[in-house]
């Protein structure tokens, strides 16, 4: 194509990238599906959440594969029944094929983006799950168990590396292409007033990316915290040829001899210390979202890049606002996590730990494999598919006619960006960790219901 009317507001041809796009995404898919059979042929423990990952990105980068083969095919004309096209004027028919293949690339680039972050992070799955099986091998040959530990640890903050990597990455283009999307279509001052100051939907781009990359960061953190401790206590408790033991900073104790039980705690003290570590974390959370709230208004106004965006003044009032909203908003969810822990303390009689017993003639040395929870990965796959058939149906809206144009943006905006990201934090759940990981009440919730 030698002109690409739809890239005046951006200065970028979506257009001309597209069939390198399409390339990457039908790479990326061939991939996932090598992976999975790969898997299928040579089953290991733990290797079902892996192959239902890898699957679960296939149809959203066949999907993503598509959508951008039909961008690098579009041909937009110069004149259509004899008049020429005007591919500026807002509303016209130029206006509304430019439109179309915005939504369209917004959506392909999203899938893309997810499908990249679904492979590495199933990649990280495969990283933990051979280095359970070679701390067994390991052990059957004698190896120092400190050599055990180390090259375990290894692997497990490999696999934090290339997950936090992957999803802070993905949630971030995601985050940079939104924006792209509403400078393309010519809205990038969009906004509504409420309670005196205006609301511009730019800045709740730039505010929900910057909370979901620092959750996702600090999500992955904790998660693969426990995975390390984890680690420890099944070496020692290898070493000593027992159930858990104390350990040093190595994590090897040197003494395997008799352990002494810790002295009785006062309850009051533990519920103290625990009330003040809690206050404190939620104190954090709440400078953070300030902090976050005071980013997004500088990234809005385009201060943060040196570049004041035109018609766009934002009130330094938002940050107050938007701490006092998460506040409210946080006491009434921990409200309701207090009630819904008192019905189910009252309805569950049943032990918390129901958990199959191994036998007692298992290989001792099947005692270092460290038991990883999948967390969040079923819910992680069923949204991903369900992103795949959503993007399916808007992208069939599309092909029948120029929908209204408030609309078409907030559902391009939802498919293509928030619901991506979405997933990417639970992906962010989904990285291995031990059974001692501490979880969201919702996460809790989420994992009953779908039992």
């Amino acid at each position: 194509m030698d002109h690409d009317f739809c890239t005046t507001k951006t200065l970028w041809s979506t257009i001309t990238a597209a069939s390198a796009d399409s390339t990457l995404a039908g790479l990326l898919a061939g991939l996932l599906i090598a992976a999975a059979a790969a898997l299928l042929i040579q089953w290991h423990k733990g290797a079902g959440s892996t192959i239902a990952l890898f699957g679960s990105g296939v149809p959203a980068l066949m999907l993503s594969t598509y959508l951008f083969t039909v961008i690098a095919g579009m041909d937009y004309p110069e004149k259509i029944g004899g008049r020429p096209v005007d591919y500026k004027t807002p509303g016209g028919p130029g206006d509304n094929l430019c439109s179309q293949l915005w939504s369209e690339w917004l959506l392909a680039i999203g899938l893309l983006w997810i499908g990249s972050a679904v492979l590495v992070c199933g990649l990280g799955w495969l990283l933990v799950s051979y280095a359970n099986d070679d701390a067994v091998k390991l052990c059957k040959k004698n190896f120092p168990i400190k050599t055990v530990q180390i090259r375990r640890a290894t692997l497990i903050r490999l696999n934090a590396w290339l997950s936090s990597a992957a999803i802070i990455a993905a949630t971030t283009m995601l985050m940079v292409t939104s924006v792209i999307y509403l400078n393309a279509v010519g809205s990038p001052d969009m906004s509504r007033e409420f309670i005196g100051v205006k609301w511009y939907l730019l800045f709740f781009i730039y505010l929900f990316g910057l909370y979901l990359i620092g959750r996702s960061s600090y999500v992955v953190f904790s998660r693969t915290r426990s995975a390390m401790r984890a680690n420890k206590k099944s070496c020692a408790a290898y070493a000593a040829g027992g159930p858990p033991v104390a350990t040093d900073d190595e994590g090897i104790k040197a003494d395997v001899g008799p352990v002494r039980p810790p002295a009785a705690k006062d309850p009051r003290f533990a519920r103290r210390n625990a009330g003040a570590m809690r206050a404190a974390q939620e104190f954090v959370v709440v400078i953070s979202v300030a902090l976050g709230a005071l980013v997004a208004v500088y990234m809005t106004s385009g201060e943060a890049f040196g570049q004041r965006r035109e018609g766009i003044a934002v009130s330094p009032k938002t940050v107050i606002y938007v701490v006092v909203f998460y506040v409210i908003v946080r006491a009434i969810y921990v409200l309701i996590e207090r009630i819904v822990e008192l019905v189910s303390a009252k309805k569950d009689d049943t032990p918390a730990n129901s958990e199959a017993v191994p036998p007692a003639n298992a290989e001792f040395v099947e005692r270092i494999r460290i038991n990883y929870v999948a967390g969040m990965i079923r819910l992680t796959t069923y949204n991903v598919v369900l992103l795949a058939i959503l993007g399916t149906i808007f992208v069939a809206a599309l092909t029948q006619g120029p929908l209204w144009p408030l609309p078409r943006i907030i559902i391009s905006l939802v498919l293509g960006g928030l619901y991506p990201a979405v997933v990417l934090t639970e992906l962010s759940s989904s990285v291995p960790a031990a059974e001692d990981v501490r979880r969201p009440k919702w996460e809790v919730w989420i994992d009953r219901s779908l039992q």
